[in-house]
Protein backbone atom coordinates (compact mmCIF):
# COMPACT_ATOMS: atom_id res chain seq x y z
CA UNK A 1 0.00 0.00 0.00
CA UNK A 2 2.77 2.48 0.57
CA UNK A 3 4.55 2.18 -2.37
CA UNK A 4 1.96 3.12 -5.12
CA UNK A 5 0.49 6.08 -2.67
CA UNK A 6 4.09 7.45 -2.18
CA UNK A 7 4.40 7.43 -6.52
CA UNK A 8 0.68 8.81 -6.19
CA UNK A 9 1.76 11.60 -4.32
CA UNK A 10 5.20 11.87 -6.01
CA UNK A 11 2.96 11.89 -9.52
CA UNK A 12 0.72 14.65 -8.01
CA UNK A 13 3.49 17.03 -7.20
CA UNK A 14 5.45 16.01 -10.64
CA UNK A 15 2.00 17.44 -12.10
CA UNK A 16 2.01 20.62 -9.81
CA UNK A 17 5.03 21.53 -10.37
CA UNK A 18 4.96 21.71 -14.22
CA UNK A 19 1.76 23.58 -13.76
CA UNK A 20 3.40 26.31 -12.22
CA UNK A 21 6.11 26.34 -14.40
CA UNK A 22 4.03 26.51 -17.23
CA UNK A 23 2.25 29.72 -15.78
CA UNK A 24 5.48 31.38 -15.29
CA UNK A 25 7.27 30.74 -18.28
CA UNK A 26 5.86 32.53 -21.99
CA UNK A 27 4.57 30.37 -24.37
CA UNK A 28 7.47 28.03 -26.21
CA UNK A 29 10.23 28.79 -23.94
CA UNK A 30 11.49 26.18 -20.91
CA UNK A 31 12.65 26.58 -18.08
CA UNK A 32 16.12 28.03 -18.65
CA UNK A 33 14.22 31.48 -19.09
CA UNK A 34 12.99 31.25 -15.51
CA UNK A 35 14.82 33.37 -12.92
CA UNK A 36 15.66 32.10 -9.51
CA UNK A 37 12.69 32.99 -7.36
CA UNK A 38 10.32 31.62 -10.41
CA UNK A 39 12.53 28.12 -9.73
CA UNK A 40 12.39 28.26 -6.42
CA UNK A 41 8.36 28.87 -6.49
CA UNK A 42 7.86 26.36 -8.87
CA UNK A 43 9.67 23.37 -6.93
CA UNK A 44 7.66 24.26 -3.94
CA UNK A 45 4.66 21.92 -5.02
CA UNK A 46 6.64 19.14 -5.83
CA UNK A 47 8.57 19.72 -2.14
CA UNK A 48 5.35 20.31 -0.45
CA UNK A 49 3.57 16.90 -1.78
CA UNK A 50 7.05 14.82 -0.66
CA UNK A 51 6.68 16.16 2.84
CA UNK A 52 3.02 15.99 2.90
CA UNK A 53 2.96 12.42 1.86
CA UNK A 54 5.39 11.30 4.21
CA UNK A 55 3.52 12.67 6.94
CA UNK A 56 0.21 11.39 5.73
CA UNK A 57 0.53 8.24 4.21
CA UNK A 58 1.92 6.40 7.31
CA UNK A 59 -1.27 8.14 8.99
CA UNK A 60 -3.33 6.42 6.77
CA UNK A 61 -2.29 2.90 7.32
CA UNK A 62 -2.79 3.83 11.47
CA UNK A 63 0.84 4.59 11.66
CA UNK A 64 2.11 7.41 14.00
CA UNK A 65 3.99 9.22 11.65
CA UNK A 66 6.60 10.57 13.58
CA UNK A 67 7.45 7.08 14.67
CA UNK A 68 7.03 5.33 11.33
CA UNK A 69 9.19 7.98 9.56
CA UNK A 70 11.88 7.57 12.29
CA UNK A 71 11.75 11.17 13.25
CA UNK A 72 12.41 10.46 17.13
CA UNK A 73 15.31 9.29 17.65
CA UNK A 74 18.01 12.74 16.83
CA UNK A 75 21.19 13.00 18.08
CA UNK A 76 23.18 16.54 18.19
CA UNK A 77 26.45 14.88 16.45
CA UNK A 78 24.32 13.48 13.59
CA UNK A 79 24.65 16.93 12.68
CA UNK A 80 28.33 17.24 12.01
CA UNK A 81 29.23 13.64 10.58
CA UNK A 82 26.01 14.11 8.87
CA UNK A 83 27.47 16.87 6.88
CA UNK A 84 31.06 15.91 6.51
CA UNK A 85 30.14 12.44 5.60
CA UNK A 86 27.78 14.24 2.85
CA UNK A 87 30.40 15.94 1.62
CA UNK A 88 32.81 13.43 1.25
CA UNK A 89 30.47 11.61 -0.23
CA UNK A 90 30.44 14.09 -2.86
CA UNK A 91 34.21 13.56 -3.42
CA UNK A 92 33.67 10.37 -3.39
CA UNK A 93 32.42 10.33 -6.92
CA UNK A 94 34.68 12.09 -9.21
CA UNK A 95 37.22 9.30 -8.85
CA UNK A 96 33.70 6.67 -9.78
CA UNK A 97 33.18 9.12 -12.73
CA UNK A 98 36.81 10.32 -14.15
CA UNK A 99 37.02 6.86 -16.09
CA UNK A 100 33.53 7.18 -17.38
CA UNK A 101 33.93 10.50 -18.59
CA UNK A 102 36.28 9.53 -20.67
CA UNK A 103 34.44 7.58 -23.09
CA UNK A 104 30.82 9.91 -22.54
CA UNK A 105 30.64 13.09 -24.31
CA UNK A 106 28.94 15.15 -21.84
CA UNK A 107 29.14 17.17 -18.46
CA UNK A 108 27.77 15.56 -15.46
CA UNK A 109 26.91 18.50 -13.68
CA UNK A 110 25.50 20.09 -16.82
CA UNK A 111 22.04 19.84 -14.99
CA UNK A 112 23.23 20.97 -11.77
CA UNK A 113 25.07 24.31 -13.51
CA UNK A 114 21.97 24.72 -14.91
CA UNK A 115 19.71 25.41 -12.36
CA UNK A 116 22.27 27.08 -10.32
CA UNK A 117 22.89 29.96 -13.51
CA UNK A 118 19.17 30.85 -12.79
CA UNK A 119 20.06 32.27 -9.35
CA UNK A 120 21.27 35.92 -9.36
CA UNK A 121 24.01 36.70 -7.33
CA UNK A 122 21.31 38.59 -5.38
CA UNK A 123 19.23 35.04 -4.65
CA UNK A 124 21.95 32.58 -3.99
CA UNK A 125 20.39 32.86 -0.42
CA UNK A 126 17.30 31.38 -2.22
CA UNK A 127 19.42 28.77 -4.30
CA UNK A 128 20.64 27.18 -0.55
CA UNK A 129 17.64 26.88 0.95
CA UNK A 130 16.27 25.44 -1.91
CA UNK A 131 19.26 22.86 -2.69
CA UNK A 132 20.52 22.55 0.77
CA UNK A 133 17.77 22.42 3.25
CA UNK A 134 14.53 22.52 1.66
CA UNK A 135 15.13 19.33 -0.71
CA UNK A 136 17.05 17.20 1.31
CA UNK A 137 14.35 17.29 4.55
CA UNK A 138 11.59 16.97 1.79
CA UNK A 139 13.08 14.20 0.09
CA UNK A 140 14.79 12.54 2.68
CA UNK A 141 10.88 12.59 4.46
CA UNK A 142 9.60 10.64 1.93
CA UNK A 143 12.62 8.56 -0.08
CA UNK A 144 13.94 7.44 3.30
CA UNK A 145 11.00 7.71 6.04
CA UNK A 146 8.15 6.58 3.64
CA UNK A 147 9.39 4.40 0.72
CA UNK A 148 12.12 2.58 2.12
CA UNK A 149 9.84 2.52 5.54
CA UNK A 150 7.31 0.90 3.44
CA UNK A 151 9.73 -1.17 1.45
CA UNK A 152 11.56 -2.59 4.40
CA UNK A 153 8.35 -3.86 5.99
CA UNK A 154 7.20 -5.93 3.41
CA UNK A 155 10.92 -6.81 1.86
CA UNK A 156 14.05 -8.52 3.28
CA UNK A 157 16.53 -5.99 4.00
CA UNK A 158 18.74 -5.87 1.34
CA UNK A 159 16.68 -5.78 -1.66
CA UNK A 160 14.50 -2.89 0.69
CA UNK A 161 17.65 -0.96 0.50
CA UNK A 162 18.42 -1.60 -3.07
CA UNK A 163 15.35 -1.03 -4.30
CA UNK A 164 15.06 2.38 -2.41
CA UNK A 165 17.95 3.41 -3.97
CA UNK A 166 17.12 3.15 -7.42
CA UNK A 167 13.83 4.54 -7.14
CA UNK A 168 15.95 7.60 -5.68
CA UNK A 169 18.42 7.47 -8.50
CA UNK A 170 15.56 6.98 -11.35
CA UNK A 171 13.14 9.87 -10.26
CA UNK A 172 15.87 12.42 -10.65
CA UNK A 173 14.86 11.76 -14.34
CA UNK A 174 18.93 12.27 -15.20
CA UNK A 175 20.66 9.10 -16.92
CA UNK A 176 24.38 10.68 -16.55
CA UNK A 177 24.06 10.99 -12.92
CA UNK A 178 21.77 7.90 -12.43
CA UNK A 179 24.90 5.94 -11.30
CA UNK A 180 26.15 8.71 -8.81
CA UNK A 181 22.43 9.45 -7.42
CA UNK A 182 21.88 5.98 -6.91
CA UNK A 183 25.08 4.95 -5.27
CA UNK A 184 24.47 8.16 -2.63
CA UNK A 185 20.74 6.83 -2.43
CA UNK A 186 22.52 3.47 -1.09
CA UNK A 187 24.59 5.20 1.47
CA UNK A 188 21.80 6.85 2.69
CA UNK A 189 19.45 3.51 2.88
CA UNK A 190 22.06 1.66 4.76
CA UNK A 191 23.23 4.65 6.78
CA UNK A 192 19.14 4.84 7.77
CA UNK A 193 19.23 1.24 8.64
CA UNK A 194 22.33 0.49 10.64
CA UNK A 195 20.96 3.98 12.65
CA UNK A 196 17.53 4.14 12.89
CA UNK A 197 17.70 7.47 13.07
CA UNK A 198 15.99 9.79 9.72
CA UNK A 199 17.99 12.70 10.95
CA UNK A 200 21.74 10.82 10.31
CA UNK A 201 20.35 10.79 6.25
CA UNK A 202 18.73 14.53 6.16
CA UNK A 203 22.03 15.99 7.07
CA UNK A 204 24.21 13.56 5.23
CA UNK A 205 21.58 14.68 2.38
CA UNK A 206 22.62 18.43 3.16
CA UNK A 207 26.51 17.98 3.70
CA UNK A 208 26.34 16.08 -0.53
CA UNK A 209 24.62 18.96 -1.66
CA UNK A 210 26.26 21.94 -0.10
CA UNK A 211 29.70 20.33 -1.38
CA UNK A 212 27.73 20.22 -4.73
CA UNK A 213 26.66 23.91 -4.56
CA UNK A 214 29.84 24.76 -3.15
CA UNK A 215 31.84 23.02 -6.11
CA UNK A 216 29.25 25.31 -8.80
CA UNK A 217 29.51 28.69 -7.11
CA UNK A 218 33.43 28.36 -6.58
CA UNK A 219 34.09 30.59 -9.46
CA UNK A 220 31.57 32.76 -8.99
CA UNK A 221 32.90 34.98 -6.40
Amino acid sequence: MTLPLALGAYFVGLVLSSVAIAQMTEKGSGVESMNGVETFVSSLPLFLSLAGGALVIPALGGLDPVSALRLDRFRWYDVPLGLVGGALAQLALIPIYAPILRFVDDDVSAAARQLTDRFSDGEIWLLVLMVVIVAPVCEELFFRGLVQGGLERSLPRAPALLLSALIFGAVHFQLLQFLGLGLFGLVLAVALNRTGRLSVTIFLHMGFNLMGVAGLLVGRF
